[in-house]
């Protein structure tokens, strides 16, 4: 309404691609929810289930049925640095094919694990927070989370016969925080 669009516009609301079924679309943008977290109060709109990427995957999953040829999909969101897979690998695999797709990771860079958690933890009661922290720590290295990044993700659909890529590019390396 602000923007004077709302005339233009339509609401829907249902679990992720439910209200959407057998259409596709030109443009799919998301920021979905991302913190990888084993904190199971953490508020919903932040949480991106114990590995951050409950949602991502879901949503990246989806793009075979209603992103159309030529179509873009756009995320933002921090992501996991895994030790068993590149996010590229992962993405890729979440599409479930290779060829027709092209995908670029824009990464704008790292936070360590330790730096991350203090971020995204309630420090309000000391008590909790120092249970919290390790609770996150010991989630993170059971799954072989060893930093979080954060950055853009275009996945374009190409024609069915086009080879596909995938990519990442970085700025240059340094942790923040």
């Amino acid at each position: 309404q602000i923007n004077g669009v709302h005339d233009r516009c339509r609401w829907l609301k249902g679990d992720l691609y439910a209200p959407v079924q057998g259409k596709k679309f030109d443009l799919i943008t998301i920021n979905p929810p991302f913190v990888p977290t084993p904190d199971e109060h953490m508020h919903i709109h932040r949480t991106g289930g114990e590995s951050g990427e409950v949602i991502s995957e879901r949503a990246v999953a989806g793009l075979p049925q209603f992103l159309a040829e030529g179509g873009t999909f756009s995320m933002v969101l921090d992501f996991p640095v895994m030790r068993s897979s590149t996010y590229l690998e992962r993405l890729s695999s979440w599409l479930g094919a290779k060829k027709g797709w092209g995908i670029a990771v824009l990464n704008f860079g790292h936070h360590s694990i330790e730096n991350y958690i203090k971020d995204h933890v309630d420090s309000s009661d000391p008590n909790r927070y120092y249970e919290l922290y390790e609770r996150y720590l010991a989630s993170y290295q059971r799954q072989g989370i060893y930093e979080v990044a954060w950055g853009n993700v275009f996945i374009r659909r190409l024609p069915k016969n086009h080879p596909g890529f995938a990519d990442e590019f970085r700025q240059p390396r340094k942790a923040v925080g």
